[in-house]
């Protein structure tokens, strides 16, 4: 079991009072998943990865990666945000190789294993640009092959895409389900996109409103490799999408009633 979250709960203590973030959280996620977990706004899900990750603890509940209980971040778990964190006085080769050190290479040898993770997001031409002279979604490409470059077991993901325009965005989920597809890592997804959801998961857990709960955890049986826009306009693909809309528009607007106007 590569992820494992068992009655997980977390608060924060304010000058209000204490708002409740998670309860009872249950999920299992085996080696190779590409998991996502999706729901209303402030239900949680960013807290949820922040506390697989080890950044913050659980205030209830056991937190385990393959099988061990979580105490703090490490090198089995590689995070990209939707901030890009990249560091810029560093060119995107030095950036992709910061993540090397802890892998205790040569240090000859870690420009060229750096290349071969731009070689993967397709940005080994831009290796000498920096941060600044690169547009959105390449500079989110360069977090993703830093990330692979630490090679951990788990690529922590917290809407990564969500900065980007939809042209773009479209395009990097394709390419990161083909980065996937050849490299098998287990992934830990955060969206607010229902169609992010469906085209990129294995799984997919639907959170309810403030405080998070898993409400559904539901199994994604598009075929693969589906790493292509077609996948997005089979009827499998919409009723996959209406199941989840409709969870998720019964936490949002519970008492409402969805059809059309008078």
């Amino acid at each position: 079991m590569a992820v494992s979250l068992d009655g997980v709960g977390h608060w924060f203590d304010g000058p209000s009072g204490r708002t409740q973030t998670l309860s009872d959280v249950n999920i299992q996620i085996q080696t190779g998943e590409f998991f996502t977990v999706l729901g209303p706004s402030g239900c949680g899900k960013t807290t949820l990865l922040n506390i697989v990750g080890g950044f913050i603890e659980a205030k209830v509940g056991d937190v385990a990666i393959f099988g061990k209980p979580v105490s703090g971040p490490g090198p089995d778990r590689g995070v990209i945000f939707q901030s890009y964190a990249l560091f810029r006085w560093l060119s995107v080769l030095k950036n992709v190789e910061f993540a090397l050190h802890h892998r205790k290479l040569p240090k000859a040898k870690r420009a060229d294993v750096a290349l071969q993770y731009l070689n993967l997001v397709g940005l080994q031409d831009f290796r000498h640009h920096y941060p600044y002279q690169l547009s959105g979604g390449m500079k989110q490409r360069v977090a993703i092959a830093r990330a692979l470059a630490a090679d951990p077991k788990i690529l922590l993901m917290d809407e990564p895409f969500a900065a980007l325009d939809s042209q773009m965005r479209e395009l990097l989920q394709e390419e990161l389900l083909e980065i996937w597809q050849r490299t098998r890592k287990t992934v830990f997804f955060i969206t607010h996109s229902v169609d992010e959801a469906v085209f990129l998961s294995t799984r997919i857990c639907v959170m309810s409103a403030n405080p998070g709960r898993t409400k559904a955890l539901l199994t994604n049986d598009l075929p693969q490799p589906r790493a292509d826009y077609r996948a997005r306009t089979t009827a499998a693909f919409q009723e996959n999408k209406e199941r989840i809309l409709g969870l998720i528009r019964d936490e949002v607007h519970p008492n409402r009633t969805w059809g059309r106007l008078p």
